[in-house]
C-alpha cells in the first residue's frame, strides 16, 4: 500500500491540487457527457414537491448534548460534528450570533450551545414544523426561508453562518445566489462552516420520470438533488469568501460497520457478526472512527482535501501494481454502486474521490 501511495504521489504532483484552500481544476461536470444541464435538474423534474416532501421529512427531534459522552469524542457517526463543534469555538472565541441555514429540526442546537460558549443560535428552514422543534433545541430565534428569495436579514448581521447537510439539497440553479446570500449577512472577517454532501452523481444523463432509474431512486430517499464532487463545491465557495478549507470527513470504508463485510468477504463478515452485541458494536465504532480519523489525514496530506486526478490522462504511467489496485478498486466501487445506487464515479473517469461528505471551513475577507 504505501509504494502504491508513493506511485501516486511521483505521478500528480505535478497537479494543482490544494490540501485547502479554492480548488482551481475546470468543474468535474464540464468534462463529462451530459443529456441534461445543471440548471435543469430541479425538483420539478423529478416529480417532487419540495415543501411537501420536506415539511416532514427531517422533523425528527434533537438529541441533548451529543459530545457530552467521552465514547462520541473518537465514534465515527460523530465526525461531522466534532468538526462544527470545532469550528465554531474556534471562530467565536468570545462567543458571537450564528445562523443556521436549513436547520431542520435543530439536530445539533443543544450540542453547539452545550460546547461553544457564548453562542447565540438563529435559524432559517421551509418547514414550519421543523422550525418548531428547532425552537425548543436551542435556538433563540428561527426564521421561514424560501430559497427563491434573500435571506431575511440585513448585510453584515451574523458573525458566522453555517449549514449541515444542506447543499446537497439545493438545486443546482440555486446554488450560486444561495452562497452570495450567505456571504451579504456574514460580517467582514466572519466565517463558516458548510457540512457537505460530496460525490458524483450523474444526474445529467439519468431518467427522472422512471421509478427504477438508480438516480431517481436516490433522490427520493433524501432529497438529495444537487450532490456534487468536493473540487466543484470548493470552486462555488471560493468566489466569496477569502479563504476556503476543506476536509474529508468519512473516507470510504470507515463509514459503516457493514462496509468491511463487503471489502473482506462473507468469510469475514459472518465471523463480524457473531459479535454484534452493543459493547462489540461500540468498541467497532472507535476503531473505525480513529482508523477513519488517521486515514483521511494521510490521504489529505499525500493526496489534497479534493483530489480527483484523471485516470486517463496517465496512459503511460500504470505500472503493473497500480493496474491491480486499480482494477481491484474499480471491482469495490462496482459493487458498492450496484447495491446502494451510483455514489462512487465509475471508473474509469475518476480513479479516488472522498466516500460522501466534506467539512468546510470559511473566512470572509474583511472588506465589504
Amino acid at each position: 500500500m504505501v509504494g502504491i501511495l508513493k506511485d501516486f504521489w511521483r505521478l500528480f504532483r505535478t497537479k494543482k491540487w490544494q490540501a485547502t484552500g479554492a480548488c482551481t481544476t475546470t468543474p468535474t461536470w464540464n468534462r463529462i457527457p451530459r443529456q441534461y444541464r445543471l440548471e435543469e435538474i430541479t425538483y420539478e423534474l423529478f416529480g417532487i414537491d419540495p415543501g411537501k416532501f420536506y415539511e416532514t421529512k427531517f422533523a425528527n427531534g434533537a438529541d441533548p448534548d451529543m459530545l457530552s459522552n467521552p465514547f462520541h469524542h473518537y465514534s465515527v457517526e460523530y465526525e461531522k460534528i466534532r468538526r462544527l463543534v470545532a469550528d465554531l469555538q474556534a471562530l467565536l472565541p468570545n462567543g458571537g450570533t450564528a445562523l443556521d441555514i436549513g436547520c431542520g429540526s435543530g439536530t445539533y442546537g443543544r450540542t453547539l450551545v452545550a460546547n461553544v460558549p457564548g453562542l447565540i443560535l438563529h435559524n432559517v428552514d421551509m418547514s414550519k414544523k421543523c422550525l418548531k422543534q428547532a425552537s425548543m433545541n436551542g435556538y433563540a430565534a428561527t426564521r421561514l426561508f424560501n430559497l427563491e428569495e434573500p435571506l431575511p436579514y440585513d448585510d453584515g448581521t451574523y458573525d458566522v453562518v453555517f449549514s449541515m447537510d444542506l447543499f446537497g439539497h439545493i438545486e443546482f440553479r440555486h446554488k450560486d445566489a444561495l452562497i452570495g446570500e450567505i456571504a451579504r449577512v456574514t460580517k467582514p472577517g466572519g466565517g463558516g462552516h458548510h457540512g457537505v454532501e460530496s460525490g458524483y452523481v450523474d444526474y445529467l444523463n439519468c431518467n427522472p420520470k422512471d421509478p427504477n432509474n438508480p438516480v431517481r431512486r436516490y433522490v427520493y430517499i433524501d432529497g438529495h438533488i444537487g450532490v456534487e464532487p468536493a473540487s466543484d463545491i470548493c470552486q462555488r465557495f471560493s468566489r466569496r469568501f477569502a479563504e476556503v478549507r476543506h476536509h474529508v470527513t468519512y473516507l470510504y470504508p470507515f463509514v459503516v460497520q457493514s462496509a468491511f463485510g463487503e471489502l473482506f468477504g462473507d468469510e469475514f463478515q459472518k465471523l463480524l457478526s457473531q459479535y454484534n452485541q452493543p459493547k462489540a458494536i461500540e468498541v467497532f465504532s472507535l476503531v473505525i472512527g480513529r482508523l477513519n480519523r488517521y486515514f483521511v489525514d494521510l490521504y489529505e496530506r499525500v493526496f489534497g482535501a479534493a483530489f480527483q486526478p484523471s485516470y486517463s490522462s496517465l496512459p503511460d504511467s500504470r505500472t503493473p501494481e497500480h493496474e491491480r489496485a486499480y482494477d481491484l478498486l474499480r471491482r469495490q466501487i462496482d459493487d458498492h454502486n450496484s447495491r446502494f445506487g451510483p455514489d462512487f464515479v465509475p471508473l474509469p473517469k475518476e480513479l479516488f474521490r472522498p466516500a460522501g461528505f466534506s467539512s468546510l471551513t470559511l473566512k470572509k475577507g474583511t472588506g465589504r
